[in-house]
């Protein structure tokens, strides 16, 4: 089993809230001031524990449409990431996953 962190952007840290009636779905967006779009839903990567949990986690969520992976040096987990984006990117013609639709 994989610790997969949800985390709906749009409520806290001071970001557009959106239509309220939109239905959210996995491909839901806010847009940024700047006009950029951003997924609302992505993984969090935070409390992912020991090598490899992560990488299988980033893995499971973007072949299942998560568009944003929440990450940071504090975390420790960047290769796990890296290794998951690389290898599901140089995969994009059987994941559907392009490099310009990850925030």
């Amino acid at each position: 089993e994989y610790l997969l962190g949800l985390i709906a952007m749009g409520t806290t840290c001071g970001l557009p809230r959106g239509n309220r009636n939109e239905e959210l779905n996995i491909n839901s967006t806010i847009t940024l001031r700047s006009g950029l779009k951003m997924p609302r839903f992505g993984l969090g990567t935070w409390l992912s524990k020991g090598k490899g949990e992560c990488y299988k986690a980033t893995q499971v969520a973007l072949k299942n449409g998560y568009r944003l992976i929440d990450t940071a040096a504090l975390y420790d987990n960047e290769e796990d990431v890296g290794k998951a984006l690389g290898e599901v990117l140089s995969a994009r013609r059987r994941s559907g996953v392009k490099y310009r639709n990850l925030a």
